[in-house]
């Protein structure tokens, strides 16, 4: 094998790297909306550091959305990817395509101590399902199986378009205002970048507070700087985000990823909003606190089991970390 690349792309940003004598380099961001497609990303890409097309023998892709078929449409982004002109365009003799989640999945199964914060105290039972879930531009959510002896399986899906888990009298209030206004409500509905502003929208609503933030990166920074509203919307969100495992699973562990929106917030607030939830069902919850774990540590991490990937899938063999 020559090269090979790697790859995670979600609604917002593409994050692509080079997988050389079994390791991580050259780690580059690239906002889906400045190009047409994943290929001219890539060919971007690769032209920064002086590669040519046909340099790369192997392509691994983390992709929002199912994956099936040679045509792959992302969710939440403008790209579409035929697995065939790809390769054809990039010169690439093998590509594959895995659920981002069902990668971050595998991954999860490298951290190391210190690569997370434990926010509800409990012991994990290894014979049970884990659900990783993460808020970003939409709402990913993974399930992986120990099957023992170092195994694990990956099971694809798509948690996000679950219902929206309601608890109370109050979420019922702020659910149906939201479903009046757009109608189905769907865990990612709220649980998205989007959806923080529309769950402030809602709250502000439903309790009389004329509305003044406009963004949901506005709603973080007014929590993070002790405004009541905008630390009551936070709470919430991270009370549907600890609720939401017991929607996909019998779970008894969960791993939070701080997607572009969550890991703004304050890690004190969401632990106590995460915890409530997990309570009701004494799993162990473990968040990954800051932008920094998520998107270097858990990026090296499931880069590893990507590239195992190739030789088992969704099942793989990590050995030790």
């Amino acid at each position: 094998m020559k090269l090979a690349l790697v790859g995670d792309i979600g609604g917002t940003n593409a994050r692509f790297a080079l997988w050389e004598n079994n390791d991580l380099h050259s780690v580059r961001v690239f906002p889906t909306a400045d190009y047409t497609s994943p290929e001219q990303a890539i060919g971007v890409y690769l032209k920064d550091l002086g590669h040519e097309r046909g340099a790369i023998d192997a392509v691994c892709l983390a992709v929002a959305g199912p994956v099936s078929g040679d045509e792959f449409r992302f969710t939440n982004s403008h790209w579409r990817l035929s697995r065939k002109a790809f390769c054809d365009t990039l010169q690439v003799e093998h590509l594959l395509l895995i659920n981002d989640f069902t990668a971050m999945a595998l991954g999860m199964t490298r951290l190391q101590d210190g690569e997370f914060k434990a926010v509800c105290p409990g012991t994990a039972d290894p014979e049970r399902a884990a659900v990783v879930i993460g808020p970003g531009t939409g709402l990913g959510v993974g399930t992986l199986l120990h099957t023992g002896a170092g195994q694990f399986v990956a099971l694809p899906g798509e948690g996000g378009h679950v219902d929206l888990p309601v608890g109370n009298a109050r979420e019922a209030q702020l659910r149906q205002h939201i479903q009046d206004e757009i109608g189905h409500v769907s865990a990612e509905t709220i649980l998205s970048g989007g959806g923080l502003l529309r769950l402030y929208q809602a709250i502000c609503a439903v309790d009389g507070h004329a509305p003044t933030l406009n963004t949901p990166a506005a709603v973080t920074s007014a929590a993070l700087a002790g405004d009541p509203v905008a630390r009551a919307v936070i709470d919430q969100f991270c009370r549907f985000l600890g609720r939401v495992p017991l929607a996909q699973t019998d779970a008894r562990q969960a791993q939070h990823q701080g997607g572009q929106q969550a890991e703004r917030g304050d890690d004190e607030q969401q632990g106590d909003g995460i915890v409530q939830q997990h309570g009701a069902y004494s799993g162990p919850g473990q968040w990954l606190p800051s932008c920094h774990c998520r998107r270097l540590a858990c990026q090296s991490a499931f880069t590893a089991a990507l590239m195992q990937s190739f030789f088992g899938v969704l099942e793989i063999d990590l050995g030790p970390p």
